[in-house]
């Protein structure tokens, strides 16, 4: 035979064995399949496999502008953006073991190590992070993972058409990637529509939110109205520790507090205006009548800089060890009853500062009233006064400052979003970081010892927000009965839960209600 005659015949051969073999398709996974063998794709299978990719891309976009953090010395910062990674993939055993947690029997992480704690604690940057990309890398990582899950809500939809039998089942997978789309984007309008979310003081909420939002307002609205009250204030003689610290100070005073001031007369009077809104809130805000009111009388003394503090620590005979502690560590301190100093850097920190001391004076008041009622426990916690004082500065000026919490630069490189109040954001950061303090801990920190800092002063913050958005009256209880009793038994008698059962409740409130 020939050498054209075989070629001929091998053709002809090829093509009776391809018309009785069925040709094969390479697979993504596995031998290839015959197509003939092949069954109609599972739109199930395939959105699933598309959601667990969907969580494992938005992983990984955390995981770079870590990375990119470390490039860019901003180890702390990095350290908070890669806790970031949890609320996507909780069970990333990388990542876990990076932060020092450890799995146990029974599946869940534990943190057992201190690992990094001391940095998420203070994060504070070698360099700011405003000075780099850093926030353009998280608004394009935010967008990156919205749309992936937006993608998904728009394929099960789809879905639901192509499959009526499995409908059902395809709307709560829609709604579940719409939900995951607010998670990283909570203003987007098409996933709140998509969710059948009201509107509400032009913002989108759900059923479950729409509550707390409107209890939110009402607080809020009442703080505003009591910032526009006017007090009689007259000037008043420089005298005390003031007088003989040496300091240029001016005097002003009101029906219950004295303001001694470096800022000028009119920064003392305002000061003074300031105190008696404050005291007009806590007396409202917790319904006490008019004892309350008329037996407080406070002076404060404040200051420009840290050598202003030493010379008037000077003046009230404190010795060198003492001043130097309360210098490094504190912005403001007691000088004995009735009597506080702090350090104001400015006009507007000086009225922050004067309504957040009135909000601790306020609560050792109410403590003291309240152990009347319900019996003392075992002393007055750090983290209620603070939380009670944070709360009246940013219902009354929308604002509070940072030097009295002592907790560094926690918080400063975070945008908030659209009207959102900035330690809201913090507390729902801390909640996806699965860094939320627990009351366990937070109750037993003490202010002395530096350990209310940044996460504990805006967990104890959000924690008072909550029980009065969840109930006013049990709001007002819980209050008096943490200030006299303690926060184990105020949650126990106010709510009839323990530590953890409400902690779970604050969490998904935090969660979904902003």
């Amino acid at each position: 035979m020939t050498r054209t005659r075989l070629a001929l015949t091998a053709v002809a051969l090829g093509a009776v064995c391809a018309a009785l073999v069925p040709s094969f398709v390479p697979g993504a996974e596995g031998p290839a399949v015959p197509v003939a063998a092949q069954d109609k794709p599972d739109l199930m299978v395939e959105w699933n496999n598309g959601w667990k990719t969907a969580h494992k891309n938005a992983a990984a976009e955390w995981n770079k502008i870590w990375k990119f953090c470390l490039d860019k010395s901003l180890e702390d910062t990095g350290n908070l953006t890669r806790r970031r990674v949890f609320k996507w993939e909780p069970d990333n055993e990388e990542v876990r073991k990076y932060f020092g947690y450890t799995k146990q029997p029974d599946g869940k992480w534990v943190a057992t190590e201190e690992k990094r704690l001391a940095a998420l604690r203070e994060a504070v940057d070698v360099d700011d992070p405003k000075a780099t990309d850093y926030q353009k890398k998280v608004l394009a990582a935010e967008k990156k993972i919205r749309d992936s899950f937006k993608a998904l809500a728009v394929k099960a939809k789809k879905n639901g058409e192509t499959e009526p039998a499995r409908a059902a089942e395809w709307k709560e997978k829609e709604k579940t990637a719409w939900w995951r789309v607010l998670d990283a984007e909570n203003t987007n309008e098409e996933a709140h529509k998509a969710l059948g979310h009201q509107k509400y003081e032009g913002r989108y909420y759900s059923d479950f939110a729409m509550p707390f939002a409107k209890a939110r307002k009402a607080r809020k609205d009442a703080g505003v109205a009591r910032a526009g009250l006017e007090f009689p204030v007259g000037p008043t003689t420089v005298d005390g520790i003031a007088q003989a610290s040496g300091l240029a100070f001016f005097g002003a005073k009101s029906k219950h507090f004295t303001i001694l001031a470096m800022h000028g007369q009119d920064n003392a009077v305002q000061c003074a205006k300031w105190s008696e809104r404050a005291l007009e809130d806590f007396v409202k805000t917790y319904e006490l009548d008019e004892s309350f009111r008329d037996a407080m009388s406070v002076r404060f003394n404040l200051v420009k800089e840290k050598p202003n503090m030493e010379q008037l620590l000077k003046a009230a005979q404190w010795d060198e060890k003492r001043i130097k502690k309360f210098l490094e560590h504190f912005a403001g301190m007691p000088l004995g009853a009735g009597e506080r100093a702090t350090i104001t850097e400015g006009q507007a920190d000086a009225h922050d500062h004067c309504m957040h001391y009135t909000g601790h004076f306020c609560a050792a008041a109410l403590a003291n009233a309240a152990a009347g009622e319900y019996g003392r426990g075992e002393g007055m916690e750090d983290w209620i006064t603070e939380a009670l004082a944070y709360d009246i500065t940013r219902r009354l000026s929308g604002t509070t400052f940072t030097t009295c919490g002592a907790f560094g630069k926690y918080g400063n490189n975070l945008s908030p979003k659209p009207n959102q109040d900035l330690w809201i954001e913090l507390a729902r950061m801390q909640v996806d970081n699965d860094d939320d303090v627990p009351l366990t801990r937070l109750y037993r920190c003490k202010m002395e010892e530096q350990q209310l800092r940044g996460p504990e002063t805006v967990k104890g913050y959000a924690f008072i927000q909550f029980v009065f958005e969840k109930d006013v009256e049990k709001g007002r209880e819980f209050v008096k009965r943490c200030l006299a009793q303690g926060t184990p038994t105020a949650v126990k008698e106010t709510f009839g839960l323990e530590l953890d059962e409400i902690d779970a409740q604050y969490r998904e409130w935090i969660i979904k209600s902003w």
